[in-house]
């Protein structure tokens, strides 16, 4: 009987690990498409379509949104415990090999 509680619990804790990967993926990802949903509208009076450099300032946009994305979910969380952080690193390399 121990033995099925662990093996639950193992099992339970990756797909928590994996489920929180792709929650970071999904969280980075955020930005670019909701630019890409109002750019991709095909009504009038969409911002910055008449201006010459207007690509250049949506490219500064998403970069800077998921650079501010990156950085909340990733040195916010290292800040508060760098050895939980660093444990988690070491022990989440399987899913990314």
């Amino acid at each position: 009987m121990t033995f099925f509680l662990a093996l639950a619990a193992q099992v339970a804790e990756q797909n928590s690990r994996s489920l929180y990967v792709l929650t970071i993926m999904t969280v980075l990802a955020l930005p670019i498409n909701i630019l890409a949903g109002l750019f991709g509208m095909n009504v009038g009076g969409v911002p910055l379509v008449q201006d010459p450099s207007g690509f250049w300032i949506v490219v500064a946009m998403v970069a800077t949104l998921t650079l501010v994305a990156a950085w909340l979910v990733f040195f916010r969380r290292r800040e508060r415990n760098i050895v939980s952080a660093r444990c988690w690193c070491l022990s989440m390399r399987h899913l990314f090999l």
